[in-house]
């Protein structure tokens, strides 16, 4: 099935903004059963240098612009084609044993290495812990899925 998606969105500025920089996430990512076919961006006004585009830290494709001349409205519209294919999602029982996984992952400085190795550290609201540990311990015996 193709999907035809059109977003906009429109900023009035109270005051004329001299200088703005803008990223944006409105392309659409190719997966399992979805693939972009076609994705047209259009920002008025104009940048004077053409939008940038590559992906982010997930693989997100996102474009960035800057606009250096005073404006007091930004219009961004994105009219994307996407391909959906009905597809099963694989049962649980089907994934490999989380062991599996894990030694899959490169041990060098690779961009999927380095992708997984973010979730290791401590985050502002929770610090590692052996009761921590003990608890994800019983989500996942050897050999789970």
């Amino acid at each position: 099935m193709i999907y035809r998606v059109r977003h906009e969105t429109i900023y009035d500025y109270t005051d004329p903004v001299s200088v703005s920089h803008h990223v944006l996430r409105l392309t659409p990512r190719d997966l399992t059963g979805q693939k972009c076919l076609d994705v047209k961006i259009s920002v008025s006004p104009e940048p004077p240098i053409p939008a940038g585009t590559h992906k982010d830290y997930f693989g997100n494709p996102v474009t960035s612009f800057t606009l250096q001349e005073p404006h007091d409205r930004l219009t961004v519209s994105a009219a994307s084609e996407l391909e959906v294919l009905a597809v099963e999602p694989p049962g649980f029982s089907e994934s490999p044993a989380w062991e599996t996984v894990r030694d899959s992952l490169p041990a060098d400085h690779s961009n999927d290495a380095l992708n997984a190795y973010q979730f290791v550290f401590d985050s502002t609201r929770v610090a590692a812990s052996p009761q921590l540990a003990d608890y994800a311990r019983e989500s996942f015996p050897q050999g789970r899925p």
